[in-house]
């Protein structure tokens, strides 16, 4: 059972629900779609912020709070990607605890979520949104680094700060050079070779939203 904020058009609910004691289990979104993104949080004790994305599948998971590459696990997901109603728990959740959702799906035009595969070039990867991006969410997958937050200035013309959820640095645009990105109508396209965003070879996911 859950209590559920859900923003269907836009593709967005927040979710409380209390974990299962034990076993496995299945919690409601509310998104009428699968999510391709869920990021769970536990509110009344220390745990990581575990992390499900469309592109790694249900049998892995990553972690907003971390550095770390995904990681192959069955007891996250319960190796069962989400349904048209609900998303599931494996036993890594298990313990009644007070949690938080956070459940996206990309909206045709709004917003997507997806991978690419970086090369480490200066004209990098082309990434397809199909819009032009006011924020932009990426972490390399296949390798150790940090997430990367891109928002946009309030003309909608050029990227103005970066944040990395993963530590407790402010937004800042100082340095910026290194996560050089250019929007496009229906994109944005990645021109550093830092491993952090372009590595060659490596693999990202994405989130992005119009």
């Amino acid at each position: 059972t859950s209590q559920v904020s859900a923003n269907v058009d836009a593709g967005f609910s927040i979710v409380s629900y209390t974990s299962q004691s034990s076993g496995t289990a299945t919690v409601g979104h509310g998104l009428s779609s699968p999510p391709d993104m869920v990021i769970v949080k536990t509110t009344g004790v220390a745990d990581s912020w575990r992390t499900y994305h469309s592109s790694l599948g249900a049998g892995f998971q990553i972690f907003l709070n971390t550095t770390a590459a995904a990681g192959a696990t069955v007891n996250q997901w319960n190796n069962t990607s989400p349904t048209n109603s609900v998303f599931s728990l494996g036993t890594d959740n298990a313990g009644s605890y007070t949690t938080i959702a956070y459940c996206f799906r990309s909206i045709s035009g709004y917003s997507r979520v997806g991978s690419y595969i970086g090369n480490g070039s200066t004209t990098g990867p082309i990434i397809y949104t199909g819009f032009r991006p006011r924020f932009i969410m990426t972490k390399p997958y296949s390798i150790g680094d940090n997430w990367s937050i891109w928002g946009v200035n309030q003309s909608g013309d050029d990227i103005d700060q970066i944040l990395v959820p993963n530590n407790d640095g402010a937004q800042s645009a100082i340095g910026f050079g290194r996560y050089d990105i250019t929007l496009s109508s229906t994109g944005f396209q990645l021109k550093r070779t830092d491993s952090q965003i372009n590595q060659n070879g490596a693999a990202y996911i994405f989130m992005a939203i119009a």
